[in-house]
């Protein structure tokens, strides 16, 4: 077998997943086929396979699918929800003529989600249900195959606390609530545990609440401001306009 690589666009989404939990079960996880593929297979490398070999119009020898444990842990959601997603996202770019989606098809969980069907989920007949993992196949076009674009899964399902930021978080708070529970929790968690990863969610969405209940206040104070200098004028013009028209009844009218 010659040397291989697996497509640039499946190796940034494997990244995303690896983002989501660094030390999630990678036992499922899957490239390069085995001796259970059949040489049409996309995890069969391109230019070593007589069935694959013209799917592309370059002549480097790629596996074009990628395997991702379902166990996990996943923080934030299930693995279910985050493969609907990716599916519903390149759904899209598939519908849109300006745009290009990358994959080809999608099979998880007795299931298949293929482009040329609008990636409408079919009965999967496989002898492999794929219930431990979901399997991505992209398409065999170069500039879908190099396309390395964000593909979602980081920045919807990621986690934006660190858990040192999420352990002063909550030990501020019961500094604040007088309860123990917090520095328990904070103390309690050496390891990012399923804890963490849960609990952090929250951190992270009361962070970015305040943040922009912050940014809010500052606005109001901003056209508080703003409110302030407008009546000031209207006062003084109110003024001007008093002192103008008494000035015509008296016969001298101000400038």
């Amino acid at each position: 077998m010659s040397a291989w690589t697996v497509v640039p666009c499946l190796l940034a989404l494997r990244d995303e997943f690896d983002y989501l939990n660094p030390d999630r079960d990678k036992g499922a996880d899957g490239t390069i086929s085995d001796a259970n593929h059949s040489p049409s297979s996309d995890h069969s490398p391109d230019e070593d396979s007589d069935v694959l070999r013209d799917h592309d119009a370059d002549d480097k020898n790629e596996v074009h699918a990628l395997d991702i444990d379902s166990t996990g842990p996943w923080p934030n959601v299930g693995f279910h929800t985050i493969i609907m997603k990716v599916i519903e996202w390149e759904k899209k770019k598939w519908n849109d003529p300006n745009d290009k989606c990358r994959l080809n098809y999608v099979i998880w969980d007795h299931k298949i989600y293929d482009k040329d069907n609008d990636f409408v989920g079919v009965a999967y007949g496989g002898s492999d249900p794929h219930t431990n993992h979901a399997h991505f196949s992209s398409r065999y076009e170069t500039s879908c195959e190099n396309d390395t674009r964000p593909w979602g899964v980081k920045a919807t399902f990621g986690d934006d606390v660190t858990k040192e930021e999420f352990m002063a978080w909550s030990k501020e708070f019961h500094a604040k609530t007088n309860e123990g529970f917090a520095t328990n929790m904070a103390d309690g968690i050496g390891g990012a545990g399923p804890a963490y990863s849960v609990l952090s969610t929250t951190a992270g969405r009361t962070k970015v609440a305040l943040d922009e209940l912050n940014s809010l206040e500052a606005k109001v104070i901003q056209l508080d401001g703003v409110l302030t200098s407008i009546k000031a004028t209207v006062e003084a013009t109110k003024i001007a306009i008093d002192a103008h028209i008494a000035g015509l009844v008296e016969g001298t009218p101000g400038a």
